[in-house]
């Protein structure tokens, strides 16, 4: 008596890169927008290195673990998703795109990985419930308005050593950050 189990693996979408050496999520692909997020390191035995643009724009993801093979995180990844409580961005991630995380307003707690170059415009604005945030050693740029409207933002850990990237309005970077401290 042979018992036939299936189990639907559920997937999320992924795009293969030009050059067919990796992946590229582009979306929740077989999960509900509910569901908690797993973004793999692999994916058919290929590295998943970036997080598409507008991957998952305005979803109710609750929770996203980010693999380590992700370098990129685009544009509009994660924009306006009012689920998400935490992030963490692991060491792999060298760039997130701009509005990346823009009014993630649930987010209390963002763990930035050390291997941070670029931080987008307006990355982490109207995250206003964002309490501490550590910029890493390895960053050179931060966009205008990343922090702006974060108005919980209490504590500020600049880590960067070799931090180039002063604009006139770099100071915009952290508009209204931490007004209600």
């Amino acid at each position: 008596d042979m018992e036939l189990v299936y189990s639907a693996q559920k997937n999320l979408a992924y795009e293969l890169s030009t050059d067919e050496s990796y992946y590229i999520v582009k979306g929740l692909g077989d999960f509900e927008d509910t569901e908690a997020i797993v973004i793999p390191a692999t994916y058919k035995n290929k590295p998943v290195k970036e997080i598409a643009n507008d991957a998952f724009t305005g979803t109710n993801i609750p929770s996203v673990l980010i693999g380590d093979n992700i370098t990129t995180i685009g544009n509009n990844a994660f924009y306006y998703c009012g689920g998400l409580t935490s992030i963490t961005i692991p060491n792999s991630v060298t760039s997130i795109g701009e509005k990346a995380f823009y009014y993630c307003t649930a987010i209390t707690t963002a763990i930035i990985g050390s291997g941070i170059k670029s931080i987008g415009t307006s990355s982490f604005e109207g995250c206003e419930n964002l309490e501490s945030i550590t910029i890493p050693e390895a960053v050179t740029s931060i966009g205008n308005n990343a922090f702006k409207n974060c108005y919980n933002l209490s504590s500020v850990y600049f880590n960067a050593t070799s931090f180039t990237n002063i604009h006139d309005s770099s100071r915009s970077s952290f508009m209204d950050a931490g007004k209600n401290k």
